[in-house]
């Protein structure tokens, strides 16, 4: 082989391995960029659907502390009507809350008006339930459900339960609901109609 020939084949060599090595920087840099734009897709997804369920917990909570608030502000004080207005009693595991409401006007008339109703934890969820008849559920994935009441007598006090010997009404109630991953508290006032806030008002 001639010296030019020689010369010849290691320049061509010598070309094709640069070559190569470019395909081969250029094949890890498209996979770099290809690795952030799915890692920036993945976490624009995760962030995504965490807000969404952020936004389903808040709804959830808003409509159960609305429901509550509206049941505990028109408990009956009425005693030709209930003697007992409001009570807890354990039937089960967790304590049932017992009260009288205005339920106002409603397509039932056997409903409608000073209605009895309690609130009871069944089946993992918080329900209020009416004359036995209808049943709505307040609150889903509850595993547990404790009461406090702020009495206003004669000396201010905070009791577990409320009992049905006692002819009035507290202050006010707190609801602990506990779930798997927080406790929720819900505070209604009782007899007394409070100012709620708006959440996603929209223009």
């Amino acid at each position: 082989m001639k010296k030019n020939d020689v010369l010849f084949a290691k320049h061509e060599a010598k070309k094709y391995s640069f070559t190569l090595l470019e395909v081969v920087m250029g094949l890890s840099l498209i996979a770099l960029i290809l690795g952030f734009v799915m890692t920036s897709l993945f976490q624009q997804s995760y962030l995504k659907k965490n807000l969404s369920l952020a936004e389903e917990v808040v709804i959830a909570r808003a409509f159960c502390q609305q429901r509550l608030d509206k049941l505990f502000a028109t408990i009956s004080s009425d005693p030709d009507i209930s003697s007992t207005p409001l009570f807890t009693h354990q039937e089960k595991r967790f304590p049932t809350l017992n009260f009288t409401f205005n339920n106002g006007i409603d397509p039932n008339p056997d409903l409608s008006g000073e209605v009895h109703a309690k609130l009871v934890l069944e089946e993992d969820a918080l329900k209020l339930i009416i004359e036995e008849v209808r049943t709505h559920i307040l609150r889903n994935g509850v595993k547990g459900v404790t009461y406090e009441f702020l009495d206003i007598g004669e000396e201010v006090s905070v009791h577990k339960e409320w009992d049905e010997s006692v002819k009035h009404s507290p202050a006010y109630l707190k609801i602990t609901l506990k779930r798997e991953d927080e406790d929720e508290h819900y505070v209604c006032w009782v007899n007394h109609i409070s100012k709620g806030i708006p959440i996603g008002v929209k223009e």
